[in-house]
């Protein structure tokens, strides 16, 4: 009876995850891509949707409600909105979701904030790539915990400065 039950339904309504897969890998339609971020089990597959779809509302939501991160990280790699980004940046349980959204943040003062307080090195990193405010990445070579982001932190600072 399964069989009979795929030969009928579209592939990316196939019982097996990797005919989904292949099947979503091909699509183009909004429409079906929106309703697989919907309804879709997979988070890969529904990540894959996600990079594909250009409905920021659609994006977005997928973004903030998620259950799954790397479906999470695909929708904001597709958000335009910084209000969005920041939100997600500042309050995603995942790090590399949050690294994703502080990728797309322009806000000298959001960047601060992440890079002064974000649990994960990593995210406070990419935080201060982007930082131009010399004072601030000093105050962050001498408070940060991890030594990369310190020395991150004074390299920038001598390079604002000329001294590289």
């Amino acid at each position: 009876m399964g069989f009979l039950n795929n030969l009928f339904k579209p592939k990316y309504k196939h019982s097996d995850v990797l005919v989904r897969l292949d099947a979503v890998k091909k699509l183009d339609d909004q429409e079906i891509l929106i309703e697989i971020v919907k309804n879709e089990p997979s988070g890969h597959i529904r990540a894959i949707a996600a990079s594909k779809i250009t409905d920021q509302n659609i994006l977005i939501d997928m973004a903030k409600n998620d259950e799954n991160a790397d479906a999470r990280g695909a929708a904001v790699k597709k958000i335009n909105d910084q209000n969005v980004l920041i939100d997600v940046a500042k309050n995603d349980e995942d790090a590399q979701t949050r690294l994703k959204a502080v990728e797309k943040i322009n806000d000298q003062n959001v960047l601060i904030d992440i890079a002064r307080n974000d649990s994960a090195p990593i995210v406070r990193f990419e935080a201060i790539q982007k930082i131009s405010d010399v004072d601030v990445l000093e105050e962050i070579y001498r408070r940060d915990s991890d030594h990369v982001n310190r020395q991150s932190a004074i390299s920038k600072v001598h390079k604002i400065k000329g001294l590289t």
